[in-house]
């Protein structure tokens, strides 16, 4: 099954959340520098893995895309917490499961991000609109073209 939602996944990778807005805050100068430094290395490995998995997806291996994705997810949400990277790396996830036939997975994934775009909107923390946005559309095209247009609408606003 061919996704329509697959060009959403590449603009997803130009959609980053500034590092300046997402920073620890540390109590001494010396314990601040040291991690942003862990925190930018934990958003470099997380942008790399992302662009490995977009490649992959571009040459159609759904399947070794899914493996990346979820080793990035591992160090998305073990350094990085759950924020933007961690929702960014749950859509992309989501779509190269749904393209592998993992239907199951990939809702679980949409799921998984929606909410946590959620409660960052509850909590007033800043987030990434744009990969919110491309969430949603790709929340409701998978919904859509797995037979399910009362539960795409909502997303897609058919």
């Amino acid at each position: 099954m061919k996704f329509i939602g697959r060009a959403a996944f590449i603009l997803m990778i130009g959609s980053w959340v500034p590092v300046a807005a997402c920073t620890p805050q540390g109590s001494t100068s010396e314990q601040a520098a040291s991690e942003q430094a862990a925190y930018s290395q934990a958003v470099a490995a997380v942008e790399a893995g992302i662009e490995e998995a977009a490649a992959l997806f571009a040459q159609g291996k759904y399947e070794d895309a899914v493996v990346t994705l979820s080793q990035t997810l591992s160090v998305s949400e073990a350094q990085l917490g759950e924020g933007p990277y961690t929702a960014l790396v749950l859509t992309d996830l989501g779509l190269n499961q749904a393209s592998s036939g993992k239907f199951s997975d990939a809702q679980e994934s949409y799921l998984r991000a929606l909410a946590i775009h959620d409660r960052l909107r509850s909590r007033g923390t800043t987030r990434d609109v744009k990969s919110e946005l491309v969430l949603l559309n790709n929340l409701g095209l998978f919904y859509l073209n797995t037979g399910r247009p009362e539960q795409a609408q909502q997303y897609v606003g058919l």
